[in-house]
């Protein structure tokens, strides 16, 4: 069923990555040279960004200062804070308070911890959407972000080679806008792409818990995303379509240049019309989605009014809405050493 929240703006947009780059040159001395180049061949991705020393928080609170540099709001203005990881820097407290101890916001913030994986910007747009149309807040900010090269085991070559780090932050504020969405969840898939975590008692009779490594099972993940997301794209689109106008730009999760490429065809969008930005970046999990707008080279020319995103990931779950980001700012990726 088709949902809609009205009464809101998506005010602006801004990501943040590190400037350490990865390539086929550092990748060739872990793995034989044609296995490389076969795999990034494959998936488009030649280069990609790891954080290094940079934890997921310094990504996000550099990406909400470029919102704070611009006159799209104040941090005195934030009266409301979703955060999106699944690598935040401790357990407990959630990312969010460390986001906003680090901005220096209000005390009555109100704070939202969750772990969406690589649907989480269409899941966190929706959740501070519904906080604003609700009068629980007025001006929130939704920051995602991921270090996921932390959870890669680098033997994984699929694996190390395509994840990358990164951070956004987006602005909602009350407006005139709305968004249109379709959610869909199978948790009965969740074991395809997971990050375990175990308790264990130790011999002091103490429990300790511990966070694995990155787990996925590729071929049941490009099933599920070959079989099950396009129907949700499609279903949308029909609706859409009914009033005769159809989205101007669609923006799918990065997963990789051949996931991409099959959705647009599978459900008939014109190449020029589907925004593409995974190589130099890698599989950014929920950032994918806000870095792939503002490292889009034909932003300017691009007709963002009405804007199709899409998610697809761990859960399973995997969704997509439309919404005017014509008047949106968007700011360049901004690297961080």
């Amino acid at each position: 069923m088709m949902r809609e929240i009205t009464g809101i703006d998506i005010r602006s947009i801004a990501s943040a990555v590190p400037q350490h780059t990865v390539g086929q040159d550092e990748f060739c001395k872990m793995f034989p040279r044609e296995e490389v180049e076969r795999i990034a061949q494959g998936v488009g991705i030649h280069t990609l960004r790891r954080a290094q020393n940079l934890s997921t928080v310094d990504l996000m609170v550099s990406a909400c200062e470029q919102i704070f540099k611009s006159d799209t709001a104040g941090r005195e203005d934030i009266d409301g804070l979703v955060v999106l990881t699944q690598t935040p820097p401790s357990w407990a407290p959630g990312a969010s308070y460390q986001v906003h101890q680090r901005l220096g916001l209000r005390e009555d913030c109100l704070n939202v911890d969750m772990v969406g994986g690589c649907n989480g910007y269409v899941a966190g747009i929706v959740h501070a959407c519904a906080m604003v149309a609700s009068g629980a807040a007025t001006n929130v900010l939704v920051c995602t972000g991921d270090t996921m090269s932390k959870l890669v085991d680098f033997s994984e070559r699929q694996l190390s080679m395509l994840f990358g780090d990164g951070a956004s932050a987006t602005l909602i504020t009350q407006g005139a806008g709305s968004i249109r969405f379709l959610n869909r969840v199978d948790p009965t898939g969740g074991q395809a792409l997971s990050i375990p975590l175990s308790y264990a008692e130790t011999e002091s009779g103490s429990v300790s818990a511990t966070i694995g490594r990155l787990s996925m099972d590729g071929h049941s993940v490009m099933n599920f995303v070959l079989s099950r997301v396009p129907k949700l794209i499609a279903d949308l689109l029909s609706v859409e379509n009914s009033s005769n106008v159809k989205p101007t730009l669609s923006v799918f999760h990065q997963a990789n240049a051949f996931i991409v490429g099959y959705l647009r065809r599978v459900v008939g969008i014109p190449e020029d019309k589907v925004v593409l930005s995974v190589d130099g970046y890698g599989n950014t999990s929920a950032t994918s989605i806000p870095l792939a707008i503002c490292s889009d080279r034909l932003s300017s020319t691009r007709d963002y009014s009405k804007t199709l995103l899409c998610g697809f990931g761990v859960g399973l779950n995997w969704g997509a809405l439309v919404t005017d980001l014509s008047k949106t700012v968007r700011f360049p990726v901004i690297e961080i050493p």
